[in-house]
């Protein structure tokens, strides 16, 4: 059996809204590497968000002044919850750029989800589930990916593939449109620019 989750096309308006999610994975990430400080009202992080097509690109600041920016594509299923985001970003400056996956709870996560473009499915590992849902990540050792995304015609959209726990197959659409601006506007933050 298989489950396809609706086009990001109609969801657009809705992109800003749904981003904290993935910021949230890569902030923890990047707490843990720091000493914990006492949050209070008055260090509220700062956000701004820019829409490339069907990506975008947000960035936080956060209570010691630094950004963590990341640009993210956010698929909606049928009840306009967060189907799937695909977010590239780094934990924190100098460190190497992460690919996120977060899809929603109760899914196998034996079985790593598949990105499909032109060639090769590339295959993200589950690394955690939580309340928020399940996440895969891994580290880009090369920018080969960020290469086949640029170069993925955006009218052809790939999909990105995984199993809920009954073993029925979700399939989502993996749209390209927007993503060089997004990851333009990216490396621009990382390097001091915007």
């Amino acid at each position: 059996m298989k489950r396809k989750i609706d086009s990001p096309h109609w969801m657009i308006g809705a992109v800003s809204g749904l981003l904290g999610v993935t910021l949230i994975s890569l902030t923890a990430m990047a707490a843990s590497e720091r000493p914990s400080q006492p949050a209070s009202p008055a260090t509220v992080p700062e956000r701004t968000t820019s829409v490339f097509g069907d990506w975008a690109m947000s960035c936080t600041r956060r209570a010691d002044a630094t950004r963590l920016c990341e640009a993210s594509l956010t698929i909606q299923d049928q009840k306009r919850q967060i189907g799937m985001v695909l977010a590239f970003g780094r934990p924190a400056k100098g460190k190497p750029l992460l690919v996120v996956l977060q899809v929603p709870v109760n899914i196998r996560t034996a079985e790593p989800a598949l990105l499909e473009l032109d060639g090769d499915p590339v295959a993200i590992a589950f690394n955690q589930c939580n309340r928020l849902g399940c996440f895969a990540q891994f580290e880009l050792k090369d920018d080969t990916l960020i290469r086949r995304l640029r170069a993925h015609d955006a009218e052809a959209p790939g999909r990105i593939k995984w199993h809920d726990s009954g073993n029925t197959e979700i399939v989502a659409p993996l749209s390209t449109r927007g993503f060089g601006g997004a990851m333009d506007a990216l490396t621009a933050a990382d390097n001091g620019k915007s």
